[in-house]
């Protein structure tokens, strides 16, 4: 078996040194256009969990990163002249080069052939490879060759960023947030050997252009930050590597694999997707990839199409929600001027579960009595802002404490999100509805919110969709609220909607969102968006571009909406 790979680095060589550990006589062959000694970036984060993986993967690589990794276990804020310190957090940092000089050494011992300063000829030059794999990273030459097949969709996020060094030691994790003359900067920074670390500057769009910085100006960026941050420095100085402002580009495919060149051919690492690096996830979903495909080509060795098929399915779930942690982990920091005027104690929490995955119960885990103190701060502070007394236990989790907005007052933070029943008939909710918002008000959440109930009649998703159009439906929702409000303290709040394209359809546990089938439901009814382009081409109607005269009919929908919900 001749199995070719594209990209010499950390994805492309655990690979191959899987592959040729599993398959000896296989011919493992690597590609890689830098030199054995070149690295771009300083240093990289490793989680537990991904040393663990490393370790039943492969022991030998396993033992020689473990001898040289820095470990941290703590996270230290800096925020508006306040240092805050979290325990708990697991990570170990190795500078880079030491990682790709282990998988070297590994991939040698074992006769794979590594061709450094090569450059790649392209999917035509591996004719004769069963397995083509393609770990040419984030700007992937093989994934632009094939971009018809493999589909795809580049988001490209609005905050800069930039790698940087320093000659540094550190006690852990380090986050500093400053603002300047120019807006507000953030410093993500790790060591990752004994005085050495690395160094992330973010900012926003304007900011950066604000500064008067230029993306390739390493010299102007590192004197720069040494004014910023020095007093988190210490007085060492910023390195550069390549140090230039990007924006960061979050990829997805439709599809990871296929057959080209009479060879299968797969993609993993950054050439199949990329993750935010504010939850350093990239070379952890590299290596994770290469242990996937590895253990996927070893289950069905007799077909590679379906081993690549069942990588595929394997790794796209994890894949997808470490993306959407990233997603919403930068989200974040493009936000950060949201908490800027936070009490740098609600500031830390806000920052060390903003991706969601660490939890308010989670971090407890972590880090008990860092959650006991905000907790009994946020407490005497919700409780004085509020002028009632604080809870007799001042360790009672936020979400039980009670919420103002405006004039309406929650008896807590707990609020049910919309879940659509598709169980109305005309529009008008039933027994299933008083049934469903019943117990969940009896449950003793603080706030209900009804399903999207729909303006008009056309302009529902599903004929099982709720409405607000006809005066039978008001009966029928002051039903439901009239028992919410005398046999429970939750509130409930309605949510109005129009289908746009997307109405017309089956309910979701026939075939979701397909036209309706008109022998088993109504007929289809004509639909109504900002433009004639179908939901999906060839699948849903195309909609009629909505004239003037049809925006004015759906504002009066929409405030006759309104007013019915108010009578409710």
């Amino acid at each position: 078996m001749r199995i070719d790979i594209i990209g010499g680095g950390p994805a492309g060589l655990f690979f191959a040194i899987l592959a040729k550990k599993s398959l000896p006589a296989a011919m493992v062959d690597v590609v890689e256009r830098n030199a054995a000694d070149d690295t771009f970036g300083f240093g990289i984060v490793l989680s537990d969990e991904t040393l663990h993986n490393l370790q039943v993967a492969d022991e030998p690589v396993y033992r020689d990163i473990a001898a040289n990794f820095a470990y941290w276990d703590d996270i230290f804020v800096h925020f508006r002249g306040d240092v805050i310190r979290s325990s708990g957090h697991g990570f170990s940092g190795i500078k880079r080069i030491t990682l790709l000089h282990i998988l070297q050494r590994r991939a040698q011992q074992l006769g794979v052939r590594v061709r450094y300063e090569t450059e790649d000829a392209g999917i035509e030059a591996h004719r004769g490879a069963q397995l083509i794999v393609a770990a040419d990273g984030a700007n992937s030459a093989i994934r632009e060759q094939r971009k018809e097949h493999f589909a795809p969709a580049i988001d490209v996020r609005s905050n800069r960023f930039v790698w940087l060094g320093a000659n540094l030691s550190l006690p852990g994790f380090t986050y500093s947030f400053r603002e300047n003359e120019h807006g507000l900067w953030n410093m993500h920074a790790y060591m990752y050997a004994p005085g050495e670390s690395t160094i992330v500057i973010e900012t926003t769009d304007d900011s950066w252009r604000r500064s008067g910085l230029v993306v390739d100006d390493e010299q102007a960026t590192a004197a720069y930050v040494e004014r910023l941050f020095a007093p988190e420095l210490q007085g060492a100085r910023v390195l550069t590597n390549r140090s230039l402002w990007r924006q960061f580009p979050t990829i997805a495919l439709a599809t990871w694999h296929g057959e080209e060149a009479g060879a299968h051919l797969v993609l993993v690492g950054d050439a199949a997707h990329t993750a935010h690096y504010a939850i350093g996830s990239g070379t952890k979903l590299a290596l994770e990839d290469a242990i996937a495909l590895h253990r996927a080509l070893i289950d069905a060795p007799d077909d590679i199409g379906q081993a690549l098929a069942n990588y595929e399915t394997l790794r796209r779930d994890e894949v997808g929600r470490i993306q959407h942690s990233a997603n919403v982990s930068l989200a974040w920091f493009e936000n950060v001027r949201r908490f800027w005027k936070l009490e740098p104690w609600q500031f830390n929490v806000s920052l060390l579960t903003r991706s969601k995955q660490i939890t308010y119960e989670n971090l407890k885990v972590r880090d008990a009595a860092l959650v006991a103190t905000v907790t009994e701060h946020w407490n005497r502070r919700e409780a004085g802002q509020l002028k009632v007394q604080p809870p007799v236990d001042l360790r009672t989790p936020p979400m039980f404490a009670p919420l103002r907005l405006r004039d309406l007052w929650l008896a807590n933070r707990v609020v049910v999100s919309p879940m659509a029943q598709y169980s109305a008939i005309n529009g008008t909710p039933n027994d299933w509805h008083f049934a469903h918002y019943a117990e969940r008000a009896k449950g003793g959440a603080g706030l209900l919110f009804v399903e999207m109930t729909c303006v008009s009649a056309h302009g529902r998703i599903t004929p099982g969709c709720t409405g607000l159009y006809a005066d039978e439906h008001v009966g029928a929702w002051q039903r439901i609220v009239d028992f919410v409000h005398r046999h429970s303290a939750a509130k409930i709040a309605m949510q109005i909607g129009h289908s746009g394209r997307k109405g017309s359809t089956q309910v979701g546990w026939r075939r979701m969102d397909w036209p309706l089938d008109e022998e088993d439901d109504e007929p289809n009814w004509p639909l109504v968006s900002a433009s004639a382009i179908a939901y999906r081409q060839g699948v849903n109607q195309a909609p009629r571009a909505a004239t003037r005269a049809d925006m004015d009919e759906l504002i009066e929908q929409f405030c006759s909406s309104a007013m019915m919900a108010d009578q409710a």
